[in-house]
């Protein structure tokens, strides 16, 4: 996904959404642990934001009651929290925004919770490194098409499949297009990227073969969603979540 801002004043609330995001992926490192539920994990990710001045920005969205999507195991992504505690073994997928006085920051992480997997373990370290692949590509000059290429080139080498990778884009206003889902499909790959562009760009890998267009793979495979905003300047690409 990739998303492009105005400049000035609402740049600025977006860096400052996407430190406030930083310090609370912080914090979920630490408190994500077995025994907790992805209910308790929302509750603390909103508390969090309000309490610095954001706000969680997918509450709200045409009707949506959570600060977060929570997805565990085998879901792709948009799970709802629940209840139901998390095992050694689980592997789960946040997703939040927060919103700052007109501008935003998107983030997603996979969290392996106790002891996970070989398997998970590749499967967390070859998605981290595929998405700073494509975040490197996020240069003046390049394109969407650049990105897209760099994060399947790198998920291949590693065996897995990049299950999400064409891009959207929004021109300004970020939050209310967010709020109100406006966000469209970008056609053009060649999109030159810019000075001052702010970027989200997100991947879902799997290890595996998808279950045909189902929103999850088979029983038994994993998944991981990362996803970061990063910011395009003169020195190369910024990421402001981390």
């Amino acid at each position: 996904m990739l998303t492009k801002l105005a400049l000035g004043m609402e740049e600025q609330h977006v860096r400052h959404a996407g430190s406030i995001i930083a310090a609370c992926h912080k914090e979920l490192s630490k408190r994500i642990t077995c025994g907790v539920t992805t209910l308790e994990i929302e509750r603390f990710t909103e508390r969090f934001m309000l309490e610095r001045g954001a706000f969680p920005a997918y509450k709200g969205r045409k009707g949506y009651p959570f600060a977060i999507y929570a997805s565990v195991n085998g879901m792709l992504r948009g799970g709802f929290p629940g209840t139901a505690p998390l095992s050694s073994g689980d592997m789960v997928k946040i997703e939040m925004i927060a919103g700052v006085d007109g501008g935003a920051a998107e983030f997603a992480w996979t969290y392996a919770i106790g002891e996970p997997s070989p398997l998970a373990r590749k499967l967390l370290r070859t998605a981290q490194h595929t998405l700073n692949r494509g975040i490197a590509e996020a240069r003046v000059g390049k394109s969407a098409g650049d990105i897209i290429v760099a994060i399947h080139t790198s998920a291949a080498k590693s065996g897995c499949l990049v299950m999400n990778s064409m891009p959207d884009i929004a021109v300004q206003g970020i939050l209310q297009r967010l709020q109100q889902g406006e966000m469209r499909p970008m056609e053009q790959a060649e999109e030159q990227l810019t000075e001052g562009m702010i970027l989200t760009i997100d991947l879902i890998a799997g290890l595996g073969a998808l279950a045909g267009d189902a929103a999850s793979v088979e029983p038994g495979l994993a998944t991981a969603h990362v996803k970061h905003t990063v910011a395009v300047t003169r020195s190369g690409p910024v990421v402001l979540t981390r």
